[in-house]
Order: C-alpha cells, then sequence, then structure tokens
C-alpha cells in the first residue's frame, strides 16, 4: 500500500513539474564593511537572464583563463581584453568571509599568491563590463 502510494504521488509530481513556472534564479549573496566582515547574508532570487543575456556572457567571459586548478602557490589569471579590463578581483572562503580584494584593472599575467591560504575551497570573483563571475579554487 504504501509503494502504491508512493508511485502515484511519484507520477503526479511528473505530470505537474514540467508546467511549474522556474522563472527565477537564487542566490546567496554576501555584503562586507570596509574591514572584510560580512555584514549581511540573504537569498536573492532574480529573474532567469534571457537567451541573449546567457550567451552574451558567454562570450564574455570566454576570454580569461584562471589557472592552475587546484592550486599550491600562484594563481594565474590571463586574459586577451585591451579596452575594458576585468577589475575588482576578490577572494572568499566558503564562509563568505572576503579574504582578498584587488580593484585595480587586472592585467593579463596577473597571479594571485595563494600560498598564505590554507588548503580548502576558496570563490575568486571578477568583474568585467558591468558583469560578474566567479570561480571555485581549490587549494592544495
Amino acid at each position: 500500500m504504501k509503494r502504491l502510494f508512493i508511485f502515484n504521488l511519484l507520477g503526479i509530481l511528473f505530470l505537474i513539474l514540467p508546467f511549474a513556472p522556474l522563472h527565477a534564479q537564487q542566490k546567496v549573496v554576501f555584503e562586507y564593511d570596509a574591514n572584510g566582515q560580512m555584514t549581511k547574508r540573504y537569498l536573492d532570487v532574480t529573474p532567469d537572464k534571457s537567451i541573449e543575456d546567457s550567451v552574451l556572457e558567454k562570450s564574455i567571459f570566454s576570454n580569461i583563463e584562471v589557472y592552475p586548478n587546484p592550486v599550491s602557490s600562484g594563481l594565474n589569471i590571463s586574459h586577451n581584453y585591451n579596452e575594458e579590463m576585468p577589475k575588482n578581483l576578490q577572494l572568499f572562503d566558503m564562509s563568505g568571509k572576503l579574504l582578498f580584494i584587488n580593484n585595480q584593472e587586472i592585467e593579463s599575467g596577473y597571479i594571485l599568491d595563494m600560498s598564505e591560504y590554507n588548503s580548502g575551497i576558496y570563490l575568486l570573483k571578477m568583474n568585467i563590463e558591468g558583469k560578474s563571475i566567479q570561480w571555485k579554487i581549490f587549494k592544495q
């Protein structure tokens, strides 16, 4: 009886879910004060991007390379932008704490020294042309 109920429930879900509206994207947003301490954390629900926006973002960010990953000491950031260079490089730990920030333009061949950080997973964030991209960085 229990199996029949679960089977029927799953069947109903598979019929309903394809028609459920999926028009929003959720992400956790962190805000920091001047000292790098997290002051606010909240869930941001924004409308999905159009297909054109997604394709444009992929083409913007396709010219950026971040390597090696996993990294032990120096994380290389290279790109081939001449006009508007990537800006606002930020490194976060997995708790959301801001560990490093560079608000200057990021020249191609920039090396971020990761030797002072413990082994673990970090989040690298960069802005270009008003858009933001993130990488998950593994530190050995």
